[in-house]
């Protein structure tokens, strides 16, 4: 019982957890060119062109939509993001040092600078995300079980019942959220098929049926969020007359599962 209660209070603070993250939007990155690309520090919402540093092409950075004219040129405002926040706080500062021309470095990150918008548009690629994670619930069916032996049974049963379930969990993608693992617990009610080889009560080769649910925890494997497959552990609790005679009430046993993914709520990892 004490382990069973573990997993249950996982389950719900690692999902509690994943629903309560915040969802940043997708941004920009500049393709590596040998020549040095110039950004230009914001006083008052309009570059200074005297007041510039040299772009450093490990960052990714948001991008407002509307350029800003000055002369001829056009310029786009943007700022590097050092959290994860949705709504980060941006800021200005005092003037760089026109005469000692450096390379931009995480002490410019949440600030306003500016891109010369001939450079954003031949050099800017989408930003991907590195990873996600969220909350995940998915619809879930257990094939076969594998249930070890037990006191009364001297060696492994392999067998299968109608299940249907929920399994609820927190989902961590990766590879452009292509791949996604997944980590949680379930609960189903099924529909057990009892013998002699399950239940003490039945001493001839009849079978019949007992009602049930199963719960328990696992981890799951995704392609593209939608299909899954996983390894998981579970128990049994029958209900009825044939329940005190089950000889796999609430034992453990182990399985493979298959499920569809019907609610994601997974966020992006958008840190440097």
């Amino acid at each position: 019982m004490k382990t069973r209660l573990l997993i249950i209070l996982f389950v719900l603070s690692v999902s509690s957890k994943c629903f309560a993250q915040s969802t940043p939007a997708d941004g920009h990155y500049l393709t590596w060119v040998q020549d040095n690309v110039k950004v230009y520090q914001s006083i008052g919402g309009t570059p200074v062109l005297t007041a510039y540093k040299y772009w450093e092409f490990k960052y990714w950075f948001y991008a407002e939509d509307e350029p800003i004219t000055l002369g001829n040129e056009k310029y786009i405002k943007i700022f590097i993001p050092n959290s994860n926040e949705s709504v980060p706080v941006i800021t200005e500062e005092a003037p760089w040092n026109a005469q000692r021309t450096t390379y931009i470095t995480d002490e410019d990150e949440n600030k306003w600078l500016f891109l010369n918008k001939n450079d954003f548009d031949r050099l800017k690629k989408d930003h991907f995300p590195k990873r996600t994670w969220g909350l995940i619930i998915s619809a879930m069916t257990v094939p076969f079980k594998i249930r070890p032996k037990t006191g009364e049974r001297k060696s492994s049963l392999y067998n299968s019942n109608w299940n249907a379930g929920t399994f609820i969990g927190c989902r961590l993608g990766f590879l452009n959220d292509v791949l996604g693992i997944s980590a949680g617990g379930f609960l189903e009610v099924s529909s057990l098929n009892q013998t002699s080889a399950e239940n003490t009560s039945i001493i001839d080769n009849s079978s019949t049926t007992m009602s049930a649910l199963n719960y328990g925890g696992g981890i799951l494997i995704d392609l593209s969020r939608k299909f899954q497959m996983g390894a998981i552990v579970g128990w049994d609790h029958g209900y009825g007359d044939l329940s005190s005679t089950y000889i796999y009430q609430d034992k453990a046993w182990f399985a493979l599962s298959l499920n569809f993914n019907f609610l994601d709520l997974s966020k992006r990892d958008n840190t440097q």
